[in-house]
């Protein structure tokens, strides 16, 4: 079975800011846009969240350079949220505003 983007995942994490402030489980998937390197980091990595409408800066978790460095999480690349926290960002552009920190994700290949 083929995996899709949620359609309005994004709004649905900005109005959860994590997954146990929503009322419900949805299966959250979005597209891993602008993959890459936060500084000169080889540990820490920086996407863009897309759900073809809407993009949320995110962070990936502390365990997940492996899977950047085997190939298996790749731009472009689907991923199935399935813990994260939303932060605020004070003296950041309005777009980088809002920035989610991932805890625990799936990739679909």
């Amino acid at each position: 079975m083929a995996r899709l983007i949620t359609p309005g995942a994004i709004s649905t994490l900005l109005s959860n800011p994590s997954l146990y402030s929503s009322s419900n489980d949805p299966e959250i998937v979005v597209q891993v846009v602008d993959l890459k390197p936060i500084g000169n980091s080889n540990t820490r990595f920086t996407f863009m969240a897309s759900d073809g409408k809407m993009k949320l800066k995110a962070m990936l978790p502390t365990y997940s350079p492996s899977e950047v460095h085997s190939g298996k999480l790749q731009n472009l690349g689907l991923i199935h949220i399935l813990d994260y926290t939303c932060n605020s960002i004070l003296n950041q552009p309005e777009k980088y505003r809002k920035t989610m920190l991932l805890e625990m994700f799936g990739i679909y290949s």
